[in-house]
């Protein structure tokens, strides 16, 4: 067998090339390397268990921790994201169901609809990209660059975590700190925003969710 191959092999009794070796895939833990990528699964599990039994801001605060771990685990992003829309977030929602298909692409096929609905859901939830940055309609880029970045600053989630009392409080900034990405994404560039600002005009608050 292989393993009497790989014996073999060492004792010097076989070439490299020998039928009787199968080389082996080396398969990277789904969490990551090393303790985190360990600690990142349970975490994961745990948000998977959550959701099972409807538990799902405890399902929101496990997968955010496997995500302190493993910012591209795909598996916690869906578990967040599906925990998200249970709780009313479909922005949210949307925003880790994307960044888990952009993880895995695999998950397409299974996320489709998922992501489709939050979508909608987020179009008629999510607040004015204008208001959340804080600017009028006709700001320039360079006033939403600055917008940004200044309230980049006071909501990263690293420097709400040091001022947060609770899971819930580092949620809440992670949410905010979500919605200004989003919005700033939207507004700096130049064929997003006009096409926002199209269907802006006919109702829709955050449009760009709704395609």
């Amino acid at each position: 067998g292989e393993g009497e191959g790989e014996r073999a092999l060492q004792a010097g009794k076989l070439g490299p090339r020998s039928p009787r070796l199968r080389p082996r895939p080396h398969h990277q833990p789904r969490g990551g390397q090393g303790a985190d990528g360990f600690n990142a699964q349970l975490h994961a599990n745990r948000a998977a268990a959550c959701l099972k039994l409807t538990a799902f801001p405890d399902a929101v605060a496990a997968a955010s921790a496997a995500l302190d771990l493993n910012p591209l685990y795909a598996k916690a992003l869906v578990h967040r994201g599906r925990a998200q829309v249970a709780l009313g977030e479909p922005l949210e929602a949307a925003l880790d169901l994307e960044r888990a298909l952009h993880a895995d692409p695999r998950l397409r096929p299974h996320l489709a609809g998922e992501l489709e609905a939050a979508r909608k859901a987020a179009a008629h939830a999510a607040p004015d990209c204008y208001s959340l940055l804080g600017v009028e309609a006709s700001a320039s880029a360079s006033d939403i660059k600055k917008a940004f970045h200044r309230l980049a600053l006071k909501f990263h989630p690293d420097k709400q975590a040091q001022a947060a009392q609770g899971p819930e409080d580092r949620q809440r900034a992670e949410r905010h700190f979500q919605r200004l990405t989003h919005a700033h994404a939207t507004l700096s560039d130049a064929t997003k925003r006009r096409e926002y600002d199209r269907q802006r005009a006919l109702g829709l608050r955050n449009p760009l969710w709704a395609r």
